[in-house]
């Protein structure tokens, strides 16, 4: 889960990527808590069972909508360089 930038400035959207199999699942107009939240709870894949671990930047909104909507979830990882490294080999 990250932001995309839109257009220059500040405006984002709230993007859910399968980093796995590839492929974006969801998006949101804004870059916020409830987008977030909403984009995990609306989706069907995303069984709190089927989700080990959550790949996000550091910003503190979509932890707690993660932490929210996924309590079983341990693997969050916050680390933005764990993410560079993870987009380039996906990439």
């Amino acid at each position: 889960m990250d932001e995309i930038a839109v257009r220059k400035g500040h405006t984002y959207e709230t993007a859910l990527v399968d980093l796995e199999h590839g492929g974006v699942l969801g998006m949101a107009h804004e870059r916020s808590y409830e987008s977030a939240a909403q984009l995990l709870k609306i989706h069907p894949v995303l069984s709190q069972s089927r989700i080990q671990t959550i790949v996000v930047d550091m910003w503190d909104p979509f932890h707690k909508a993660i932490e929210t909507a996924i309590p079983s979830c341990t693997g969050l990882n916050r680390d933005r360089s764990f993410i560079e490294w993870l987009d380039h080999i996906v990439s």
